[in-house]
């Protein structure tokens, strides 16, 4: 089987996306399968005189629905793969594209306006064409039958997964470089997301905003820019000068690693997730997870982290944060369930699970 991938993914952001991409692809290089990984063609002049959306709208408009299809045509694949929501609307082309949340769709204001509108406007056409599709949870599937309620035997749930590359770390040596690096306290919590509303970091920064200093470790936050967000970023600087707070927005791979291991625990409260990759890379480290009890969340991680219900409620998170902390047997449990829980999303799985839906599809 010749499969064309959309790699644009791999080279536009480091999220969740890019890892679910990498991923696959490892586990797909080690297939009898042909595997040809096409890119958005890069701008030639200085991209900073484009705008982020004219950026986009190329690649969505022109690559994925114009450009890609006629380069997966001429090499004569047997079946075109998006990692991430868009792909060709164009009939006659054997195709499979993944879709890890439905949230522009369940709350446009949380993105930019010109992003909901063409989301609204491209994924009826996506649905309304012969693509077939893979929900990375049985959350995300039930999304888009909400709002595309006829396209049920078109989807298939293949659970996502997160690379072996984290685990825990023995080398000492190696964790008090990082922490050498970036000036860490010996005890700190971390929290991991862009920023942006769904993630609700913003509960997190008014917890620590509240809070006197020696209260609770301070907060090392993992964090790239985001939108919407203006009111996080003036209370991530404040809290910063006050000595609550440490700000990292880009780092490697290596160093989000060593930092889940350092880490007393790891808090994710976001309102809503398709699958919620941060939790699953903190419990393969052995950090104690608290995450929401919303969203594809409680279907990854009831058993094995602490819930909470109303993330937004800045007593609950205080609450579950000190509960981890002072309860020592409750700390190891977690990190024992979490660990545990771990093993059963890896992207052997996964991409062989990925293969036989595209096997499926081909035949």
């Amino acid at each position: 089987m010749r499969i064309a991938i959309d790699g644009t993914a791999l080279s536009i952001n480091n999220g969740g996306v890019s890892s679910y991409l990498r991923g696959l692809l490892t586990e797909f290089h080690t297939s009898s399968n042909q595997i040809d990984l096409f890119s958005s063609p890069s701008f030639k002049f200085n991209p900073r005189c484009v705008s982020k959306k004219i950026q986009t709208l190329y690649r969505e408009l022109v690559w994925q629905q114009i450009l890609l299809p006629k380069i997966s045509t001429r090499h004569k694949s047997d079946i075109l793969f998006s990692p991430s929501h868009i792909i060709s609307c164009q009939k006659g082309i054997k195709k499979a594209v993944t879709f890890h949340d439905m949230y522009i769709m369940r709350n446009p204001l949380a993105f930019r306006k010109w992003h909901s509108i063409f989301s609204n406007y491209i994924y009826p056409k996506i649905f309304n064409s012969d693509a077939h599709f893979i929900a990375i949870s049985e959350f995300t599937k039930k999304e888009m039958l909400h709002y595309f309620p006829h396209h049920e035997k078109r989807i298939r749930v293949i659970k996502s997964a997160i690379s072996s590359d984290f685990r825990v770390i023995t080398d000492q040596t190696e964790l008090l470089g990082i922490k050498s690096k970036f000036n860490l306290p010996a005890e700190f919590i971390l929290t991991v997301g862009s920023l942006e509303p769904r993630k609700n970091i913003i509960s997190l920064l008014n917890l620590y905003n509240q809070v006197n200093v020696n209260e609770l470790p301070i907060l090392v936050l993992v964090s790239p820019d985001g939108w919407n967000n203006k009111i996080e970023i003036d209370l991530i600087h404040r809290l910063s000068d006050r000595g609550k707070l440490i700000w990292l927005k880009n780092i490697e791979r290596n160093e989000l690693i060593a930092l889940y291991n350092m880490a007393l625990l790891m808090v994710y409260p976001s309102l809503y997730e398709g699958f919620g990759m941060p939790p699953m890379e903190a419990m393969a480290c052995k950090c104690p997870v608290i995450t929401s009890n919303n969203s594809s969340l409680s279907e990854y991680y009831s058993e094995s982290a602490l819930l909470l219900n109303n993330p937004e409620d800045l007593d609950e998170l205080k609450f579950t944060i000190l509960n981890i902390l002072q309860d020592q047997d409750l700390n190891k449990k977690l990190r024992d369930l979490g660990f545990k829980n771990t093993l059963n999303y890896n992207f052997k799985n996964s991409a062989a699970e990925t293969l036989a839906y595209f096997s499926e599809i081909t035949t």
